[in-house]
């Protein structure tokens, strides 16, 4: 694989930094890590959005196989469709947001597929599950795909544990958590003995919401989210706002989450970060009734981001009487 990578010249990019800004806005890049692969003319013949180390190789193996661009692909796909050529062009469309288009490319893939080891439903999921964000697809269509996928025993642990992890977030988005709760149960049970580092991973970050939704025991589930909690997580400003967050979304241990989110307020940068967990102070200070307390640290989140809007509703909110605090999700 080291001398098939040779094949590239890396070129690594900020996009919100010197040249960054105008690539991204040439090749229209939508999130971060975003690949794009070029020829040595600058045709794109690839790209793709997200990052995890099988799929990332599997994706550059493929380019170096057929090293054809996506225009090229295309016209080739309109003549004679296969389940790789859909399945590459739906990645590109991924990468851009276009999940709806994306979708339709992931279901004809798996309808050609003519590979037994292979199948496209954890793809199918994924697009369903951000068509659904865009408010493009509809909830329904996510459970059905997310059904089809534990359904499927081609499905392996780390995706049934992906898939519980997406549709915990669909499921409180939709005000209705107990939905995510068979996913979770199915996920747990299949991921349980595992040696896979990568499954090991996967189970730790759904443990917390399999105590809260399945077996409703909110001590397990905090047990369980300070375990998954990276080491040295206790002096690291944006992991204490995680964990403080989490309390006050769960509302467990709300008294615990003010002292870790003033702890990382005092640890942050001043700016952007600081100002990110002076939010989560707020919300907890108003989620324990210390209105007062939560419009002081408000007002703080936004003289340290006076372009923050979610900061500036923050004040006006709590400038009004008591209100019930927000579920928003981060």
């Amino acid at each position: 694989m080291k001398q098939a990578l040779g094949r590239f010249v890396f070129l690594a990019v900020n996009a919100e930094k010197e040249a960054g800004p105008e690539l991204a806005k040439q090749f229209g890049i939508m999130g971060y890590p975003t690949y794009v692969v070029l020829d040595g003319d600058g045709a794109v013949l690839d790209r793709w959005a997200g990052y995890d180390k099988p799929s990332w190789l599997g994706s550059t193996e493929a380019v170096l196989a057929d090293p054809v661009t996506v225009e090229a692909r295309r016209a080739r796909f309109e003549k004679s469709p296969t389940a790789p050529d859909a399945a590459r062009l739906a990645m590109v469309l991924d990468s851009q947001d276009q999940y709806v288009e994306a979708l339709a490319l992931y279901r004809e893939a798996q309808r050609l597929n003519l590979d037994p080891a292979k199948d496209y439903l954890m793809r199918i999921f994924v697009a369903n599950f951000y068509g659904a964000r865009q408010d493009a697809i509809p909830l329904e269509e996510v459970t059905k795909a997310a059904d089809a996928l534990l359904a499927s025993p081609k499905a392996k642990p780390a995706e049934l544990a992906d898939v519980a992890y997406l549709m915990v977030i669909t499921a409180r988005g939709a005000k209705r958590p107990e939905m995510a709760a068979p996913y979770l149960e199915a996920a747990v049970k299949r991921t349980e003995g595992s040696t896979d580092p990568e499954v090991q991973r996967s189970r730790r970050d759904i443990l917390p919401d399999y105590a809260l939704l399945v077996l409703r025991d909110g001590a397990k589930a905090r047990d369980y989210k300070r375990a998954a909690m990276p080491e040295g997580w206790m002096t690291d400003p944006d992991q204490l706002n995680r964990y403080a967050w989490w309390c006050f979304e769960n509302r467990l241990d709300l008294e615990e989450a003010h002292e870790l989110a003033r702890k990382g307020a005092e640890l942050a940068k001043p700016g952007r970060e600081r100002a990110m967990i002076l939010d989560t102070l707020a919300e907890v200070c108003n989620a324990l009734g210390n209105r007062a307390e939560a419009l002081t640290h408000a007002r703080s989140a936004l003289a340290e981001d006076p372009q923050g809007k979610t900061y500036a509703e923050q004040v006006e909110r709590f400038s009004k009487p008591q209100d019930p605090a927000p579920q928003d999700e981060r």
